[in-house]
């Protein structure tokens, strides 16, 4: 054991001092040298001749040389170290060419730092909660109702069923959304609507977290009725309170209500509610967080019918979500039966319980778009690899004579492939430590444009040593890569000794190179064809989406909701008050028109869904009712919003005074509900609750005595599949009510003009979603406007690699042709001739490149098709419209090289060789 150490450290400290030792070696050499030459002068020879007597007499010094520094250990080493020094000197030598090899490495290997970083926050990092890994969100969804996947609640019961009866959780949680005004208590209320989160107290064990300042809510509070209690977000806590440490035990007014603050939550705390970009959004605006308290009517058949909650369980060790997904089922089973009709409900609409690991949910709706990224900067990434690999092919072309000469000095063509490939990753570590700074620079970019705003886990570049030994492997890998590559036609061809038969002056060898880098080109070609598909999809795809109708006005309309509180006011005094508030604000010079209602299209929370069903399916027996989507309105939106009304008649005066049940549907209301038949004159009844209406109620049906246009509700690139029922406002007062104000400019001109109304009117009344309507469509579609972003700006780097990267090698081999075109010019070829041929032989290579890419994008492509919004991945225009402006590309290149090398005089290019 000692003798190894000992080893080990004689072969550090050989290491260390190697040029010491290097020095040594060569004076314990001259000296023996000098000794022998010393003995051969005593015997009377001179000088001279003793020197060269004892030099024959010692051998080979050089040899004798390298047998010492075998001894030492640090071969490899110094080989290694002299490969690096080599290697140096010909990047600084050649600076022009380094450059393009490094900037195209750098390019590359910066996009996949940002990318990896994306992975590596979402995927990787476990740093998001202390017990993330054993998280697991449950969640139930009906196959006939929400069929959507990734719908993410549960309901009261279902939750308490679970944490009561469940023995592979450990510990259950539950927390929902809820908007709530909070004002400050003096003579400023200062009024701001804020997003809650309501929550159960075990979430904070579940989830494994502990709060910055103060304590967490305990069972105890919510035992003793103790819920009057709040804990702040870390970054409201700062932009509210001004950090102030001395917050715990301070008191604000909640809905008009007191609540002590207990807790200050760490700075980067959030709970994983949903999964879909509102939901992220939301989580990033939730400044507060007060008890789940369980209420008398959460444990019967309507607390098991509504799903309205977020629920996360801790798993137990060793405990597998499927195991968990069979208890739960069970449980569900046996529970259903005590609840009758929920659960023949459940039955008949295919219900489901939903396991998924915490992480993967989180990261689900945004799981296909990584994939297309990560598949286009892989595509850019092989690109340079093949790129640089042309360029160093070329290069390495011009050496043969070199490496040849120094094979035959006795040179292993080991040591001559480990040179290429060290000075080519040299190249790819230079790329990698400007990847890694281009990378910190996008990050901070896209920090500030929103687009990690469709992450709910939001990403960040963690500069640590995982990712940097990433970028490090990812560096050394491009160099590799392309080192590889660029040697294969040299082996193809009889190794380093090509160069011999090139002397001969025989074209074998040059046609081998010259149909690798034909193959090169080819796949390049065919790479940055498919990322050109793909982006000319999503643009497509994206213009399909700007030219979607909303059905309404988007232009100089203004909106804000407010919440008229039903401790403050009653539905007497609601009506007044919005009565009051129209008129006023109407009265206001900048205001065309103005309209009320629950919330305006497009706005988060404005699709109140609820069941009808036909007075005329109920009185032939059938109970089936339908869901569809309940609105408020006034007399006067409509028209504020250009909603056209197709049949029949808007909301009078009339139908107030005499208090009729009266309703206006949509179109798609009326087509899929009273096909072939006038839905004027017909009546429904509308229900919330799971009991069927009573048909001997006195006033239970609404008459039908209008027909509007369809209006995208809640989400432009995927529209609601019901119908719309809008009831007056003043008849069906809703929980919200939003100002829609048509303006005659600049729709915020009036938003500071109506908060003044309000303070008038009512000063602790906070606006909430204030913002026009074409900013509330451009945020609609902002995902698909990000990633279209993010595609085209990769296609463009694509485009721009493989055009530099043809243009140099079409230059290159057109350019190892000058004497075969020189002789043909002297001969008397016409030079359009000479161009023609070689634009059509390039054509011919870019059309077979072009096909490859087609296929690839008809494979692949299908795969992404839920990117896609009215566009087929098959797309002929998209194909079309890529494949031509590609091989225009190509064409350019071909023309430019071949006019160059046409233009050059036939005797110089005989002279050339």
């Amino acid at each position: 054991m000692m003798s190894v150490i000992s080893r080990v450290k004689n072969w550090g400290r050989s290491l260390m001092n190697l040029d010491v030792k290097n020095t040594e070696l060569d004076e314990e050499m001259e000296v023996h040298l000098a000794m022998k030459a010393e003995q051969y002068e005593r015997n009377g020879m001179s000088s001279e001749q003793a020197r060269k007597t004892a030099l024959r007499e010692f051998g080979n010094v050089e040899s004798l040389k390298e047998d010492c520094r075998d001894s030492w250990g640090t071969r490899l080493i110094s080989e290694f170290l002299q490969d690096i020094r080599y290697g140096w000197r010909q990047i600084l030598k050649h600076k022009g060419f380094s450059a393009i090899v490094i900037i195209t490495f750098v390019i590359c290997i910066g996009l996949n730092a940002v990318m990896i970083g994306i992975f590596d926050s979402l995927f990787l990092n476990p740093n998001l909660y202390p017990n993330e890994d054993r998280i697991v969100r449950i969640s139930d969804s009906f196959q006939n109702r929400y069929a959507r996947e990734g719908y993410w609640l549960t309901s009261p019961l279902y939750y308490l069923e679970r944490k009561e009866q469940s023995e592979l959780l450990e510990d259950l949680a539950i927390c929902r959304i809820w908007g709530m005004t909070i004002t400050d208590i003096g003579d400023r209320p200062n009024p701001e609507r804020v997003f809650n989160h309501s929550v159960s107290p075990s979430l904070f064990s579940v989830l494994g977290v502990k709060p910055y300042l103060g304590r967490v809510f305990t069972q105890q509070d919510v035992d003793e009725g103790n819920t009057r209690i709040v804990i702040l977000n870390y970054n409201y806590w700062q932009s509210r309170f001004q950090g102030d440490k001395n917050i715990i035990g301070r008191q604000i007014e909640l809905d008009r209500t007191l609540y002590t603050i207990i807790g200050v939550m760490p700075k980067r705390f959030s709970i994983p509610s949903g999964n879909d970009a509102q939901s992220a959004q939301f989580n990033n605006q939730t400044p507060l967080l007060s008890p789940w308290v369980e209420r008398p009517w959460h444990r019967t058949g309507r607390g098991r019918q509504f799903n309205y909650v977020t629920s996360l369980g801790l798993l137990r060790e060793n405990v597998t979500i499927d195991k968990l997904h069979a208890e739960l089922s069970a449980i569900g089973a046996s529970n259903g039966p005590n609840y009758p009709e929920v659960y023949e409900f459940e039955q008949r609409n295919g219900h489901k319980i939903i396991v998924n690991n915490l992480r993967a949910d989180l990261v689900r709706n945004v799981k296909t778009e990584l994939m297309l990224l990560q598949a286009a900067l892989g595509i850019i990434f092989l690109m340079g690899s093949i790129n640089v690999s042309s360029l160093i092919l070329s290069r390495n072309r011009k050496r043969l004579k070199e490496f040849s000469t120094r094979v035959a000095l006795g040179a292993s063509r080991l040591r001559l492939i480990r040179q290429i490939l060290v000075e080519n990753c040299i190249y790819g570590m230079l790329g990698g430590i400007g990847g890694l700074i281009v990378a910190a620079i996008i990050f901070r970019l896209l920090s500030h444009t929103g687009i990690l705003d469709i992450f709910l886990v939001r990403p960040r570049l963690q500069m640590d040593t995982d990712f940097f030994a990433i970028i490090t492997l990812i560096s050394i890998s491009a160099g590799v890569l392309s080192g590889l590559l660029s040697l294969i036609p040299i082996f193809q061809q009889g190794g380093f000794s090509l160069a011999i038969r090139e002397d001969a002056r025989t074209s074998s060898s040059g046609s081998g190179f010259k149909k690798y880098q034909t193959a090169l080109t080819w796949a390049q070609i065919a790479l940055c064809c498919f990322v050109l598909i793909a982006g000319g999809l999503l643009l497509k795809s994206f213009w399909e989406v700007l030219k979607t109708d909303p059905g309404f006005n988007t232009e100089r309309i203004f909106t804000a909701s407010f919440r008229l509180m039903n401790e403050e006011y009653d539905s007497d005094e609601k009506r007044v008050f919005m009565a009051e508030l129209k008129r006023r604000v109407a009265e206001l010079s900048d205001v065309e028109s103005v309209g009320l209602n629950f919330f305006p299209p497009l706005k988060w929370g404005g699709n109140n869904v609820t069941t009808m069903i036909s007075e005329r399916d109920w009185n032939t027996g059938l109970r089936d009712r339908a869901s569809c989507i309940s609105d408020s309105v006034d007399t006067s939106l409509f028209e504020t919003l250009s909603i056209p009304v197709i049949r029949g008649r808007n909301f009078d005066q009339s139908d107030l005074q005499n208090q009729r049940r009266v309703v206006i549907i949509d179109q798609q209301l009326a087509q899929s509900h009273f096909p072939g038949i006038d839905p004027l004159g017909q009546r429904i009844a509308l229900h919330s609750s799971h009991l069927p209406p009573d048909s001997s109620m006195p006033g239970t049906w609404y008459t039908i005595i209008g027909v509007v246009g369809n209006v995208t509700r809640s989400n432009l690139v995927e529209p609601a599949a019901m119908g719309t029922v809008y009831r007056h406002i003043n008849e069906y007062i809703p929980v919200w009510a939003s100002l829609v104000v048509k303006t005659r400019g600049n729709p915020y001109s009036v938003r500071q003009p109506i908060r003044e109304i309000l303070d008038d009117m009512d000063p602790r009344l906070a606006m909430i979603k204030v913002e026009s309507m074409r900013d509330i469509l451009d945020k609609n579609y902002s995902n698909q406007k990000h990633l279209l972003t993010l595609v085209v700006t990769l296609a463009a780097l694509a485009l721009g690699l493989c055009a530099i990267g043809l243009y140099g090698v079409i230059s290159y081999l057109i350019a190892s042709s000058y004497k075969e075109i020189g002789i043909r010019i002297a001969l008397g070829a016409r030079v359009s001739t000479v161009q023609m041929e070689i634009i059509r032989y390039w054509m011919m290579i870019a059309s077979g490149g072009i096909v490859c890419g087609l296929v690839v994008a008809a494979v692949v492509l299908p795969g992404f098709e839920q990117l896609l919004y009215r566009v087929n991945p098959y797309d002929a225009v998209a194909y079309g419209v890529s494949s031509t402006f590609f091989m225009s590309i190509v064409l350019i290149a071909a023309y430019l090289s071949a006019r160059r090398a046409t233009r050059i005089n036939p005797v110089v290019a005989l002279r050339a060789e």
